[in-house]
């Protein structure tokens, strides 16, 4: 993978794709297979690639990075998920705030819930501890 990533980020066609196809045939982003730390940098790197090559992930790969326990994988599927732009990809973004525990990936999926928002000129607001659309 990581010379995949770094294949890609030097132009080659070759290693973009097979960046692709290794991250999105991934099923469990925290598998210890993949040894990363707690922090998962080298996923979160090549994420991060992919995202830049092709910014809207397909549907399973960002159900699978929003289950992660990490939040440097957990958060590329939140901008992946603003990054569809759709009503839709909005309210999952709210519902997944909304069973969210852990501050750090709520903030993140609040500051995408106002920027999808705002670029749908769709009007949320503050329902409890969520949000709605108005």
């Amino acid at each position: 993978m990581q010379i995949a990533n770094s294949g890609a980020r030097l132009g080659s066609f070759y290693c973009s794709m097979k960046l692709e196809s290794i991250l999105t045939s991934i099923v469990d982003f925290d598998d210890d297979k993949w040894g990363e730390d707690e922090y998962a940098n080298a996923l979160s790197n090549a994420l991060h690639e992919l995202r830049r090559i092709k910014p809207v992930f397909p549907d399973v790969m960002i159900d699978r990075l929003l289950q992660s326990q990490k939040y440097n994988v957990a958060s590329h599927g939140i901008y992946a998920l603003e990054a569809k732009g759709t009503k839709t990809a909005l309210q999952k973004l709210i519902k997944t705030h909304s069973d969210e525990d852990e501050w750090h990936r709520r903030d993140t999926l609040a500051n995408a819930i106002e920027t999808l928002s705002s670029k749908l000129s769709l009007p949320v607001g503050v329902d409890g501890d969520g949000y709605i659309v108005l």
